[in-house]
Order: C-alpha cells, then structure tokens, then sequence
C-alpha cells in the first residue's frame, strides 16, 4: 500500500465496513476503485457503463443531493456528504436481500467534491469472503428504504403534494350502491372513497357521510351513492405544497382533501390521519436514527434535523408538552451514544458511576434555546488514572453534545468541570454545607442541582444519592430559607397590576422563563422537597403533591395549568424567532392571552405569599 496516499489510506480505514479490511484487500477496493471530482460539468459522465462497473459511490469530500429512482413516483430525495454513499447500481451481493430498494442518481452539486466510485466486481469479492461487509451493506439499503418510507414525514415542508399523499387510491363509480361502498371501506380499512365518473373525480364519501346522511336519515344502502356523496369536493394539486392542503383542512374543516391533476383526475388523497402522523413519527423517527448512530458524525448528522422538525412539525397548542419530553429523550439518547463511543474506545469505566442530568433536561421541559447541565456522580474518589478516565469521558461527552446542538453551559455546570465530577460522599457533604449554611449564593448555586435525574450509569448508586439527600432536604431551617429565596423573585407586575417589562431591551418584552416559569417550578420544587418527592419533572411532582395531600388537588391543577400555558407561549415565541430566546413579546398576544397571562402572574405571586407563610418560621412540611 505505500504506492498510495496516506490521506486515501486514512480515509478508508475510518469508513465503515472498510475499517475491518487487511492491507492487501483495502489496496485492492482502493486500486480498483474511480476517483472523480465531482461537479456539474462531471456529472453527466456517471453513465450507464459507469453505473454497472463503478456503481456505489463513496463521498470524500462535497455536499450532493440524491434522488431515488422510482418510476410512476416523484423520487424522495436525500443530503450526502463525507463517508457515506449512493447507490447508482444495486450489486449482486444485495439484490435478494433489498429488492425494494431504488437506485439513485445525484441530482444537484450543492458543493464540488472527491468521489470514489467502487468497483462492483471487487465488491462483490469482498461480500462474498466478508460477511459483515454484505450485513453493512444490507443494513444500509434497508436505512435508505425507509428514509424513502418515511420521505413524506422527513420532508414535508419543503415537497409537494404529489410526493406526499397516498397514492393508493381507492375509487368507486356514482352507480355504486351506499352498501359496496362500505363494504369497500370496512375491507380495505379506509375512511372514503373517491366518486369517478370516466375517471375524473366527481364526488367522495367519507365515514361522516355515512352516519350523518345515510344511517341518521335511515336511507336505504341499496341507493347510488351519487344520492349521498360530497359532489365536487374542495381538492388540491400535486404541485401545492404540504400546507397548502393542512390550510385548508384546518381552515374548512375537512377531513380528506383529494389531489387531482388539471383535468381533475385524481391522483392521491390526503386525510387527517396523515398529518396527526406527521406531528407525531417525525421526531420519534428521528430519535431511533439517532440511537442507531454509529459514530460521533452520524450522531451530529441526525442531532442537527431536531430544531427543523422541532419548528416545523410540533407547532400548535400543547405543543409543549411534547417538545420538551421529546427534546429531553433525543438529548438522553445523544449522551448515552456519546458514553458508548467513549467506553468503545477507552474501554469500561474503572468504577460505578452516574451520568446526571440537572435543570431542563432532568425536569423533562427542554426548549430550543436550553444549553447542558450535566454532571458525573462516582462510587468512590477515583485514584489519579481513574481521574483521567472520567475527565476524558466528561469532556468528550459535553463537546460532543455542543456539536449535536446541545450548548455548553455558560454557567460551567458540565461533567467536563472537575468540580462536577465527585463521589457519593462529597455530594452528600456538598448538600449537607447546603442545608447547615444556605446563605443565598449557596442556594442559587445548589438550585440547579435539586432537579436531577439519572440518564446512564448505576441505578443502585444513583438511589443512595437520591435517598441520602432526601431526608436532608426536609430539614426546616433549609426550607425556609428556600421560601425565602422563591419569594425574592419579583414577578413582571408592578403595583397596579400592570406589566413590568425587561430593561435595556427594545419593545415591551418579559422574560417568562426567568421571571415566571423558574418561579412556579421552585415552589413546586420546594414542596417536593418538603414531602420527600424525588421526580424532576414539573407536573409529576404535581401530581405526586396532589396525590399525599401535601397541596389541595385545586391548587396542583391550578399551578399544572399556569406551567403549562406559560411554556406554550414560550414555545409559540421561539418557533417565530429566527434565534429563539425566553423573551415574549407582549404586543403580540392576543386580548386573551394578555388577560390570561396577567391572572396567571397574579396566582403565582399569591402562592408565593402562601409559600413564605408556611415555611418561613423554620417549622413548615
């Protein structure tokens, strides 16, 4: 192999499944193989010769658009770049296993670059001696295949219609009886049928029409359903985009939107159902991908489509909820991929130890603008390499997190700090100094660290810390003073019930994050804290304190509910910035919200009065 460029050699060793090769077969893929630089005057030369002889492409360098090919169809396209590939020509070696896999072409240059093209023959070789290099492969093609699966979820806002909606249409004639009709229906499990007469649409009947004009009327099954269908439904076209048919839903209040072409021939339908799937298997198809990343650029890769989808695709009324669940569970799934790919190349951890997670992420209520806190609790004061260990893991964790879009903590509350890597026994001291001295730089220094929840690690190691503190937290003097830390927060109304907005800041803006949203989940904190609670998560403690009496079912409901809506007009805030922040601006609620908004600035303020009551002498819980 020395006739070959180190920087070639290198590269190949650190693509998969080629990592795996000898000397001698690695220099054979490589000789073999075609290197063309790759613009849009080369373009053309990726012909069918080429396709059968060199037809997996390997990207070295560039950025490149791909379409499927699926004739009768508009292809789904996908975004390549370094290490990964494209299927001109399905070899041999894989045409059993991924006989539903298209082949593609690259369709656009978004930036020229190096591309191998591999030599099937070679290939096909090394398939055969190898099997992990066929399992790679065919792995790969079923990854693809439903990439393509999955297009009209991944790619919604920016494909038409006609890539979008079901093609499988299922059409009657209006002679049909109302009975076959909804015999086809029940067999095929649908909700409509679309009414043609000489192929051209006329009319549809969903399942609404047949409760409300057929069974509500009690017409007769045996009649044409021309007698009961919608005639001239409102349609769309395959070249409008997604949108344009969910306005319209929305808007009129349908339920199927049939897509015909400009002599109303119908060419799919688009139902409720498929954009209730969008909202809900984006964002968890996106999370499996990112459980099922190999390495740290596969990880980034699909870390950086979760703000995309978040915008375009949880947007809407308690649509808080489950942003933050799910930006929690793809923030947990990130660092627990990260620690693999550390213990895979440092090996096990020398000893028991906890990956902790503080603030947002523990509480579950993530949004796009959360940064990390993150720390690492260990069963014992490591020795010196122990030390270097855990240092490496904390550091390589919390960059690799920055890189998937997770920012580092401008606090420094990061496992890659060595003051946030201790034992067991220097935790439960630190809360003990906590709870005997809680001056107030103390308590708003050891805040973030009473929200907290166990991502990766020791279950066993993480319970004696949650049980050890437990009791200490309930000590009255630490109590109080956490009322009277809560009750320094000043909510944004002034004396005559007006807002008070942020300084120094253009427009009549509140920042509901620090000046309402903290404050609610630091008196639910505090009561948890007094009951022996040990959820992170806001409405669970709710529900808990609801559940031991410790607040009134009326009052956990009443504070449920404010959480709720002040995180939703958070969330609606930062899906209309371009750089989202914890500002709202106020001119842009409706009436309501600003009265709804008000009242609930003035509740929290009267349970922190209540709060202080109860735990300032010392003697509350």
């Amino acid at each position: 192999m020395s006739d070959l460029p180190k920087h070639t050699i290198d590269f190949f060793t650190q693509v998969a499944p080629w990592d795996s090769l000898s000397q001698t077969e690695l220099s054979s893929l490589i000789q073999s193989a075609n290197l063309v630089y790759l613009n849009e005057d080369s373009l053309p030369l990726l012909d069918t010769q080429q396709r059968l002889q060199h037809g997996i492409l390997l990207i070295q360098s560039g950025e490149f658009e791909v379409a499927s090919d699926n004739p009768g169809a508009a292809p789904s396209r996908r975004f390549i770049s370094e290490s990964e590939y494209v299927f001109l020509h399905k070899p041999e070696f894989l045409s059993t296993e991924a006989t539903q896999f298209n082949t593609e072409q690259i369709t656009k240059i978004h930036t020229p670059g190096l591309v191998f093209c591999l030599d099937i023959q070679i290939l096909q070789t090394l398939a055969e001696q190898k099997k992990a290099i066929k399992s790679f492969f065919i792995e790969l093609l079923k990854s693809l295949r439903k990439e393509e699966l999955h297009f009209s979820q991944l790619n919604w806002q920016e494909a038409n219609l006609f890539e979008l909606c079901q093609r499988d249409l299922i059409t009657v004639t209006e002679e049909t009886t109302i009975a076959e009709c909804a015999q086809i229906m029940s067999h095929k499990q649908v909700s409509s049928v679309l009414v043609c007469q000489q192929q051209l649409l006329s009319g549809i009947l969903t399942d609404k029409d047949l409760r409300s004009r057929v069974l509500a009327k009690n017409l007769s099954a045996e009649l044409p359903v021309k007698q009961v269908m919608t005639v001239n439904p409102e349609v769309a076209y395959p070249e409008q985009d997604w949108l344009d048919a969910v306005c319209l839903m929305s808007e009129q209040g349908f339920s199927h939107v049939p897509i015909v072409d400009r002599r109303h021939k119908p060419l799919g339908i688009m139902t409720k159902s498929d954009v209730i799937n969008q909202q809900k298997s984006n964002i968890a198809w996106l999370i499996k991908s990112l459980s099922r990343a190999d390495n740290l650029y596969e990880l980034i890769q699909q870390a950086w489509q979760i703000p995309h989808y978040i915008r375009f695709n949880m947007q809407g009324k308690q649509g808080f909820a489950t942003v933050g669940q799910w930006l929690a569970r793809a923030t947990d799934v990130m660092t627990r991929r990260l620690i693999q790919f550390y213990v895979r190349s440092h090996g096990p951890a020398p000893m028991a130890y906890c990956w902790l997670v503080y603030g947002s992420q523990a509480r579950k209520d993530q949004l796009l603008t959360s940064d990390q806190d993150n720390g690492l609790l260990l069963a014992d004061s490591p020795d010196v390499e122990q030390a270097v260990w855990f240092k490496g893991m904390g550091e390589y964790v919390c960059n690799g997190l920055a890189k998937c879009g997770i920012s580092l903590c401008n606090g420094n509350i990061m496992a890659s700090n060595p003051e946030l890597r201790c034992s067991l026994d220097e935790a439960i001291e630190e809360a003990r100094r906590c709870v005997t001295e809680p001056n107030n730089d103390r308590l708003l220094h050891f805040n973030i660290f009473l929200d907290v929840r166990l991502v990766e690690g020791n279950e066993e190691l993480f319970s004696q810390l949650q049980s050890r503190r437990a009791e200490l937290f309930k000590q009255p003097l630490f109590l109080a003073a956490l009322a009277r830390e809560v009750n320094s927060n000043d909510l944004p109304l002034n004396l005559f019930q007006r807002f008070v907005y942020e300084e120094h800041i253009e427009g009549k803006k509140i920042n509901l994050k620090v000046k309402a949203v903290a404050v609610v989940n630091s008196i639910v904190r505090l009561y948890s804290l007094a009951q022996g609670i040990k959820y992170a998560s806001t409405p669970d403690r709710l529900a808990a304190l609801s559940e031991s009496g410790m607040l009134a079912a009326k009052d956990c409901a009443n504070l449920k509910s404010i959480w709720f809506f002040l995180n939703e007009l958070r969330l609606t805030s930062q899906l209309n910035q371009t750089h989202p922040d914890n500002l709202v601006d106020v001119t842009v609620l409706s009436p309501l919200e600003k009265y709804q908004l008000k009242k609930a600035l003035q509740s929290i303020k009267r349970t922190q009065s209540a709060l202080l009551v109860k735990f300032s002498s010392g003697l509350g819980g």
